[in-house]
């Protein structure tokens, strides 16, 4: 082909495995992605969305072996001098996206290469929905971030097929919606740069998008170089680091009176800023401090139960007051005497049979454990019992 002098080849290898990423981000089932996708002798039509549900599934190995194939099919190309066109969004989606998105307004087409609707009349999403953006954005940047992109992307909606309607205004809004899921990365940028009208380095435009909009890197970086060839940004490079800004030649030119007056409103905004940032942290101190006390409820039932606790106590107290069997200072004195004494004698003796047995033990050639069980010796700790304190 390269020697042929073909520069734009298709490369559409891989991209079940994409897809299949994609749908399963989506919510769709597996049993619900393999009831959708056709068999490897027929992904040609399966991609154009003409059939549907024929000779599947594909295993996971062959899906696998697929994107390693695209990765050597793109590298070739590339080394060659061509620019691989790869595959976008064209607006066909599994039946079962009635089942995650009820509300879409999900049109079949007719039959296709006599097909019954079992496995053609594909289903095709309203372009005008905001899902329909959302999925070709989703499908693009994993593309993207599997092989990398040369900016240019293909997609068939009516390959071979009737569309619902023959309204010029119809297919033209289809048109739109399958071309702005492809070049959604780059105006997001574009539009970014422009409202900011500051400069940013790559880094810091994919840090700021990355959140809300999902981009890779790579997607962000591809998308500057690409608004930067097209002249729609300007692009200043120091040293090793590449800054981009918006093109100043379609803003309105600034006179000295109007940067006062936003010098003004920008040291107006900033003390207001400022006295809003203090107030959210009072009051974040202030919900701290509520959030560590107890409630009402909480307050109402601690008391309760302290109510019922000093209840307790008090008739605990009052029969020990009614009790005739007191004893007497001196029998207690006498009782705590006599314990002293014996267990003064308990470590006396344990002292002296330790050191027996150690004296034995020094020419015993077997450990003290079995030393014990022969003798039939039990110890305190045989018996989880230690010696009391005084």
């Amino acid at each position: 082909m390269a020697l042929s002098g073909i520069n734009l080849p298709l490369a559409f290898t891989g991209q079940e495995a994409i897809w299949q990423m994609v749908y399963i981000s989506l919510g769709f089932n597996q049993t619900e992605i393999d009831n959708f996708v056709v068999g490897p002798a027929f992904l040609a039509w399966g991609r154009m969305g003409n059939m549907h549900s024929w000779a599947g599934p594909l295993p996971n190995s062959w899906k696998k072996n697929q994107l390693n194939l695209q990765h050597q099919i793109l590298q070739r190309m590339r080394s060659l001098g061509m620019l691989p066109i790869l595959p976008a969004f064209s607006g066909f989606v599994p039946g079962a996206i009635r089942r995650l998105f009820p509300e879409e307004n999900i049109t079949r087409l007719g039959s296709w290469g006599h097909l019954n609707c079992s496995y053609s009349c594909s289903f095709l999403l309203d372009s005008k929905s905001s899902l329909f953006q959302k999925i070709g954005k989703m499908f693009l940047l994993e593309l993207v971030k599997e092989f990398g992109t040369n900016h240019i992307y293909s997609a068939d909606t009516f390959n071979e097929m009737t569309p619902s309607s023959s309204d010029p205004k119809y297919l033209s809004t289809t048109s739109n919606a399958v071309f702005k899921s492809m070049t959604q990365a780059a105006s997001v940028i574009l539009k970014y740069l422009n409202d900011q009208n500051r400069p940013y380095s790559a880094q810091d435009v994919f840090g700021n998008l990355q959140r809300d909009y999902g981009f890779g890197k790579t997607a962000a970086v591809k998308a500057l170089e690409q608004l930067t060839q097209d002249g729609k940004i300007k692009e200043k490079v120091y040293g090793k680091q590449k800054i981009y800004f918006a093109d100043q030649s379609q803003f309105a030119a600034v006179g000295e009176a109007d940067l006062k007056a936003l010098d003004i409103q920008l040291s107006s905004l900033g003390e207001t800023f400022q006295n809003v940032q203090q107030s959210c942290r009072q009051m974040e101190t202030e919900l701290k401090e509520l959030n560590n006390s107890m409630t009402t409820e909480e307050m109402s039932l601690e008391i309760a139960a302290l109510n019922q606790e000093c209840a307790s106590h008090q008739e605990r107290l009052k029969k020990i007051k009614s009790a005739t069997n007191h004893v007497a200072p001196e029998d207690k004195e006498k009782v705590y005497n006599e314990r002293k004494l014996l267990v003064k004698e308990w470590r006396k003796r344990k002292r002296m049979a330790v050191d027996l047995t150690d004296a034995v033990l020094e020419g015993y050639p077997k450990s003290r454990k079995q030393f014990f069980e022969e003798i039939g010796i039990e110890t305190d700790e045989d018996h989880m019992v230690t010696v009391p304190d005084f």
